[in-house]
């Protein structure tokens, strides 16, 4: 299953720390790992992810996504994926 890990607050972190983190979640997606940092004011956002590949092995599903200016991380798998592929096809 894959990981996430993520810290929003002021304090920023060097990618020592970020890589050191996702070396910890190794185990949890050792199929890709990676990262993105965004600062805001003097807010900093880290969100960080660890992928197992299990149906999708593309690398286009590997995570944070970043469409425009909005950024997801998760944890899991959409299981009705077909179903809903269908019903995105319907409406167009």
């Amino acid at each position: 299953m894959c990981g996430i890990a993520g810290y929003i607050g002021r304090a920023s972190f060097g990618q020592e720390k970020i890589f050191s983190t996702l070396d910890l979640m190794h185990n949890r997606g050792p199929d890709n790992h990676d990262y993105i940092s965004i600062n805001q004011g003097d807010v900093n956002v880290v969100l960080l992810h660890s992928r197992l590949n299990i149906i999708d092995l593309d690398a286009r599903s590997n995570q944070p996504f970043t469409i425009g200016d909005y950024t997801i991380v998760f944890n899991g798998e959409i299981y009705n994926y077909m179903e809903l592929h269908k019903q995105l096809e319907k409406e167009g």
